[in-house]
């Protein structure tokens, strides 16, 4: 293999960027998993070292690490289910290991060294939003567009790492967290490509490992929590949309986990994420009543997507409830309109079940949009 200063120097660069070019040429158009496998039996072993190296080398050289970077996100791509290994084969967690993994820690640790953003609230001009998205921000996207498809693909069975002791996939989940929340919420939302990236890795995130996100430390979870509260005030549906999934996914985990008969590690981290939310006791509530204003004060076409985040708070923290109707009922000018408004939570209340069950969540689907049709014809909006 090459030694770094063999690969700075002008000649390689050149190569490298013809080459990274040159494969994700070749991989973009497979959509079979015959060629797919045939291109991935190419180039490993004998060529996947040099991507974390070339990473690691070229990660401030802008003409090199772009096309490095789009090469890994289409090579992890599962479209058309291309990516499908034979169930003995170890090649899922290959892929995900040396270029998935390796890359993002190898290009995201050097990055993270020379990491700035600018200060929260401060207003951007065209040149610095320009030079910090072109210089940092655009790093960062990509190792979160990466992550995502390697953790959604469904071509790796994650749990491997943990039974042997890999940390492949928590350094770089830690890794890119760390650099996304070191961003400012609103530099973040100020980035439409930026801002859609990060809040579909916190759907994958939240969907598949929840107890990894748990385990993390309590600042960098109520960050997420915080952000995923912000996303629902975009104005972007989709995003909208990966924030309730989010919420419905981890807090979905928190009830199941917490139901554990035994003493499991899930149990565990299940009761730290309770600690975590004591640090900032005030964030689910904040959430929860995101929802409900989505739900009743503006003209949204996604009822279902809010009735399953809205049922799992209600679940694991029934208490919100009587907070989340009072804040609401308070808003109302007119005294008829709150007594109505507080008949119309109380018959909500009633379809209400303490239960994750499938029929239980679908009853309290159809209760809740029945009772956001009702409510829409009398309430006032919020001034």
């Amino acid at each position: 293999q090459p030694s770094p200063e063999a690969l700075r120097m002008p000649q390689c660069r050149e190569e490298a960027i013809k080459v990274f070019r040159m494969l994700h040429g070749l991989v973009f158009p497979i959509a079979s998993r015959k060629s797919f496998t045939i291109v991935f039996d190419w180039l490993y072993p004998k060529y996947t070292p040099l991507f974390p190296r070339c990473a690691d080398v070229y990660q401030s050289d802008h003409d090199v690490i772009k096309p490095l970077l789009e090469f890994i996100t289409e090579l992890v791509n599962n479209r058309n289910s291309r990516i499908s290994f034979d169930a003995y084969s170890p090649n899922g967690i290959i892929l995900f290991r040396e270029c998935c993994s390796r890359v993002v820690v190898a290009y995201g640790q050097r990055l993270a060294a020379s990491f700035t953003t600018l200060p929260a609230g401060r207003p951007m001009t065209p040149v610095s939003s320009q030079d910090i998205y072109r210089e940092q921000y655009r790093g960062v996207g990509k190792c979160l567009e990466i992550l995502t498809r390697g953790l959604s693909g469904e071509f790796c069975n994650f749990g491997v790492f943990a039974l042997y002791g890999d940390t492949a996939l928590s350094d770089a989940l830690s890794l890119v967290l760390q650099l996304s929340l070191a961003i400012p919420n609103d530099q973040l939302m100020a980035f439409p490509k930026l801002m859609k990236t990060f809040f579909s890795f916190v759907e994958s995130l939240c969907t598949h490992h929840s107890a990894i996100l748990c385990g993390l430390d309590s600042t960098m979870v109520i960050k997420v929590l915080a952000n995923i509260a912000s996303g629902l005030k975009s104005t972007e549906t989709q995003v909208i949309t990966n924030c309730c999934n989010s919420i419905d996914a981890l807090i979905s985990w928190y009830i199941t986990s917490k139901k554990k008969i035994s003493a499991t590690q899930q149990q565990t981290l299940a009761t730290r994420f309770e600690s975590h939310l004591t640090t900032r006791p005030d964030i689910m509530p904040t959430i929860l009543y995101s929802l409900f204003e989505i739900l009743l004060f503006t003209d949204c076409q996604y009822e279902y997507t809010l009735a399953m985040p809205i049922h799992s708070l209600l679940v694991a923290s029934p208490q919100y409830f009587a907070e989340i109707q009072a804040r609401i009922v308070a808003v109302q000018p007119v005294a008829g309109q709150q007594e109505r408004l507080t008949e119309s939570f109380n018959a909500l209340a009633n379809e209400t079940e303490p239960s994750m069950e499938p029929k239980a969540r679908e009853k309290f689907t159809n209760a809740l949009i029945s009772f956001a049709h009702q409510v829409k014809s009398y309430i006032s909006p919020i001034s």
